[in-house]
């Protein structure tokens, strides 16, 4: 290798947070609307998961407030109403605007050559 670094792994995610996610994005996009009952055998065949990485992934969508888990009758899209649609925005836009600061604090620059800042200067 011409580079000196390491090479990074490749991570794997738990098939959950994958299912969380695809799910997330639906709900978002507004094609699992609001109200809507979770069938866990349309939504395996959908994703091509099993039952129990989907009943994780409802789990975690639960605890982001994104659906409601009744017992014994399944999972549904939660209904948002503006308040608490308002609240989650200022949450997330609090979350954004410090993962920024933090990035910025922890972010290098690469060393670069006085020739090689000159030659970008011109351009």
């Amino acid at each position: 290798m011409a580079n000196s670094q390491e090479p990074t792994p490749i991570v794997r995610r738990p098939l959950h947070e994958e299912a969380a996610d695809r799910l997330r994005d639906l709900i978002v996009q507004g094609r699992l609307a609001a109200g809507t009952r979770l069938n866990e055998r349309l939504l395996t065949a959908e994703l091509g998961v099993s039952r129990t990485p989907l009943r994780e992934a409802f789990k975690v969508l639960a605890t982001e407030g994104l659906v409601e888990l009744l017992p014994n009758r399944g999972a549904i899209v939660s209904q948002m109403d503006p308040v608490r649609l308002s609240e989650s925005l200022a949450v997330m836009g609090a979350l954004e605007a410090l993962a920024g600061e933090l990035a910025c604090r922890s972010a290098t620059w690469p060393a670069t050559s006085s020739s090689t800042r000159r030659s970008t200067s011109r351009s």
